[in-house]
């Protein structure tokens, strides 16, 4: 979801893409290793899962059912699903996330917990100030737009972004009047500025909140039984139309050898002979000495 506006300024709902992919693997990992632990215990296999079993299933596990419940029912909805209705689950999941790695890094050494803590928070740090630019619309270089794209899916416009190694110049070009428009009374051509190729194109007037009720409105119901009814109709009119072209053949009066030589003139019917059209100028021709 995206949408851009004035003064090469955008915002594209992106997210803190560590935040996102981390808490949805440990939410993934804990319905994984859930099934792979039911499993084992059907075969008598009692896995202690490093001592933090059952309390990797009372904490981790309440974080994954709010996460379940939070999320799932969304697609039950006939409508567009948007970036917002993951957002309570996404709460959800980062707890998780944390839940998982506090639980799974209580045997490693103090200082190295520390270390991985603090990396971690650093991290998702800078990558909250990188692309807090397209989410609160602040402004940014295209040098930096387009050092921030991991994956080709992540489809912003960097082009949009002036660039830091120069500013962007216009040019003037001379437009001849029409004929129809009123003289240039200062006498000096007109003069417009052509747009760089690169420059985004001019906003326009958007309301975000009408186009989301219109994507919001449900899909237009199809009424089967009127277009089955509409259907058979159709194939009874094609039916009797079918039958009425063969009756209307059957009908037709035949034409035998003697009635069609009755529009001709000459000889008698049966007779080898060069039949002459009626109302024709043709003369039979004379014989010598007549």
């Amino acid at each position: 979801m995206s949408f851009w506006g004035k003064e090469n300024r955008g915002i594209y709902l992106l997210g803190t893409p560590i935040l996102w992919w981390l808490s949805f693997v440990a939410i993934s990992a804990f319905a994984g290793i859930q099934v792979v632990m039911f499993l084992r215990d059907r075969r008598g296999i009692c896995d202690r899962l490093m001592g933090v079993r059952e309390r990797y299933a009372d904490t981790v596990g309440f974080f994954f059912i709010g996460w379940v419940l939070h999320w799932i029912p969304f697609f039950i909805m006939g409508r567009q699903l948007f970036i917002h209705h993951y957002l309570p689950a996404l709460w959800l999941a980062i707890m998780g996330f944390i839940g998982t790695l506090d639980l799974f890094t209580r045997r490693i050494s103090r200082r190295v917990r520390q270390v991985l803590m603090i990396g971690l928070l650093l991290v998702t740090i800078r990558m909250y100030f990188q692309y807090s630019h397209i989410a609160y619309g602040t402004p940014w270089s295209r040098e930096g737009c387009q050092g921030s794209k991991w994956l080709k899916s992540w489809d912003y416009d960097c082009k949009r972004y002036p660039s830091m190694h120069g500013t962007v110049t216009t040019t003037a070009v001379d437009v001849p009047q029409p004929t129809t428009a009123m003289p240039n009374i200062g006498g000096s051509p007109a003069v417009i500025h052509a747009q760089n190729p690169e420059d985004p194109p001019q906003a326009e007037h958007f309301d975000p909140l009408e186009n989301e009720n219109k994507l919001n409105e449900p899909a237009p119901r199809i009424d089967h039984d009127k277009l089955n009814s509409n259907a058979d109709k159709l194939n009874k009119d094609m039916k009797k139309a079918a039958t009425t072209a063969r009756g209307d053949e059957k009908n037709e009066p035949v034409v035998h050898d003697d009635e069609k030589d009755e529009h001709f003139v000459g000889g008698d019917v049966g007779q080898d002979h060069t039949p002459t059209p009626q109302g024709s100028n043709l003369q039979a021709p004379v014989p010598p000495g007549f």
